[in-house]
């Protein structure tokens, strides 16, 4: 009897020494979506892992089972989980929430559920007219065209308010705001904006104005655009490209010249012996492989930075002086002007000054 005592003490006392392994619920981490707020289709991605082995698992989105996934084990004990195809919300309008549930149950019964709420939110556009490069450097007189839209399911638009403001150095100096009506009225698509005019006289050289747009729809979501405007610029630069000295021999002159400005190319003229040779120019936009315009269709083109200047039909004279001027839209003017020299003998010419 005290033998048997013994040996239920000493296995007492070894179980007391020894540390019995509490089993673990699974664990189950969301990857995809990382945000609360969805404003396009979206994709699913999570891990699952236990301590033992995973015997179930099962997401769904608003009661649904979502069955088109795919998996990969990581580890013995580990899967990573993620969606087919996204998931659909073009049909859900801004303001409704999805409910995600995914549960996962180990082999003993241990189980996991991991709820997360997503609120759809397309968010308003906003966009600068007719494009945003044209406000990156502003000259002479000017103003600032806004185009806001609310993106929604089809007849659930409704823009609900807006504001823009303009600042140098943290001072507000213009802003504008929605009109109480347009909360008080339903289905407002989209807005132009459209501020007064503008001097850049008024301001040194340099200086930056700094844009802001807010415009939030009836669902509460909101956009905010900003942008750094530069009031000034540089005038016109005007690379020529022909003559030059590999410029091939020839009764006929061929000019060719790069214009580019940092706002707006307004005109270009060409004269060759004081006599104007533009509308019997050609004008490339972009590049020499674009398009061939007219000097009236040239014209009627707004918001140009880079034009090409070309004509091969100058006869050449014993001198000719030829002048390209340009002008932006501040009124900035610039003139490359150059003298050739034409030998008739041997027919050949060459530049003999430039400025």
């Amino acid at each position: 009897m005290k033998k048997y005592i013994l040996y239920l003490l000493i296995i007492t006392l070894f179980l007391a020494g020894c540390t019995i392994k509490e089993d673990k619920k699974p664990v189950i981490q969301l990857i995809e979506p990382s945000s609360d707020l969805i404003s396009q289709p979206f994709n699913l991605k999570f891990k699952i892992s236990d301590d033992i082995y995973l015997k179930n698992w099962e997401i769904s989105i608003d009661n649904q089972i979502i069955n088109a996934l795919k998996f990969d084990r990581i580890s013995e004990n580990e899967l990573e989980i993620s969606s087919i195809t996204p998931y659909n919300i073009d049909n859900i309008p801004d303001g409704e929430v999805l409910s995600i549930v995914i549960s996962a149950e180990d082999n003993i019964g241990n189980k996991t559920t991991l709820k997360k709420d997503l609120k759809i939110g397309r968010l308003p556009i906003i966009k600068l007219l007719p494009e945003e490069s044209i406000y990156d450097t502003v000259e002479g007189t000017f103003n600032i065209v806004a185009n806001i839209k609310d993106v929604d399911v089809l007849d659930k638009e409704d823009l609900y308010s807006y504001s823009l403001s303009i600042s140098k150095n943290n001072e507000l100096i213009f802003s504008l705001s929605s009109d109480e009506s347009m909360k008080n009225e339903e289905k407002n698509k989209e807005a132009t904006i459209t501020t007064e005019e503008f001097k850049a006289a008024n301001y040194n050289i340099g200086d930056v104005l700094t844009l802001n747009i807010i415009a939030t729809d009836r669902a509460s979501n909101t956009t905010t655009y900003e942008k750094n405007i530069k009031v000034g610029g540089n005038p016109p630069s005007i690379n020529l490209i022909e003559p030059n000295k590999f410029s091939s021999n020839s009764t006929n002159l061929t000019i060719i010249a790069e214009i580019s400005d940092d706002v707006e190319i307004t005109d270009i003229n060409l004269k060759v012996n004081n006599e104007d040779k533009t509308t019997e120019s050609d004008f490339y936009i972009d590049s020499l492989d674009s398009i061939k315009l007219s000097y009236n269709e040239f014209k009627d083109k707004t918001y140009l930075k880079k034009v090409y200047l070309k004509n091969n039909t100058i006869q050449l004279e014993d001198t000719n002086n030829i002048e390209i001027t340009v002008k932006d839209r501040a009124g900035n003017s610039i003139t490359r002007g150059f003298i050739i020299s034409y030998s008739p003998a041997n027919k050949s010419f060459r530049i003999t000054k430039a400025w």
